[in-house]
């Protein structure tokens, strides 16, 4: 077994390879911003209790919570292959955040398609965001 690993600048492990003696495995780094990973996404993305506005957006969007929260959780956003790209924190007592485009270091992330995702009462809730700058 083998882990796989993207070179240090791109800052991310993609996963986990599972190969016998002699076999060889082939990663083709394909960019997110095309239309057609768009299209694929969008199949994870569905119409929930979470709404971004505006979207698309260049500066940042603001998430809204359209129902209520049990407790204090986190937002993820992710970027077209899973990658957690930012985790914002909302306190019950809110109903809303603001995503401004950076991930965890603070850079800009590229244009392109991310996935912000919640998770209550056991079913992830989503929603597609879009940057254009």
């Amino acid at each position: 077994m083998y882990r796989l690993s993207l070179p240090d600048q791109l800052d991310a492990v993609v996963g986990t390879a599972f190969l016998s003696a002699g076999e060889t495995l082939s990663v083709i780094p394909v960019p997110c911003s095309t239309p057609s990973n768009a299209n694929a996404l969008s199949a994870f993305a569905w119409s929930s209790g979470l709404s971004a506005s505006p979207n698309p957006f260049r500066d940042g969007t603001l998430l809204e919570l359209l129902e209520p929260l049990p407790a204090d959780t986190k937002i993820q956003v992710l970027d077209c292959t899973g990658r957690l790209v930012r985790a914002l924190h909302v306190r019950r007592s809110e109903s809303h955040v603001w995503w401004d485009g950076l991930d965890e270091r603070g850079r800009a992330v590229a244009n392109g398609v991310y996935l912000a995702s919640l998770k209550t009462g056991g079913e992830w809730q989503s929603r597609r965001l879009t940057i254009v700058r």
